[in-house]
């Protein structure tokens, strides 16, 4: 069952499972960036680390959030139904 398929009936946050799997892909992703550090380019979408890593991307998705509903708003005259 997915996380998606465990919402829809009425479960709430991540498993064990889903917790371990994200921290192997990270891992996994970070030491292939290590590896290849001269023709690779990682870059992390997620809440994870120390200060002030947390606090940089809630800030760069705001930005990237506001420039998408402005785009749209621009392009499509209204917001759209969903995402």
């Amino acid at each position: 069952m997915t996380e998606a398929d465990k919402r829809q009936v009425g479960e709430t946050g991540p498993t064990i499972d889903s917790i371990l799997v994200a921290e192997f892909e990270s891992n996994e992703a970070l030491r292939d960036w290590v590896t290849n550090v001269r023709s690779t380019y990682y870059l992390i979408g997620s809440v994870a680390g120390p200060h002030p890593y947390p606090m940089m991307v809630r800030d760069f998705q705001s930005v990237i959030g506001r420039e998408a509903r402005r785009q749209i708003r621009q392009k499509e005259g209204r917001l759209p139904d969903y995402l």
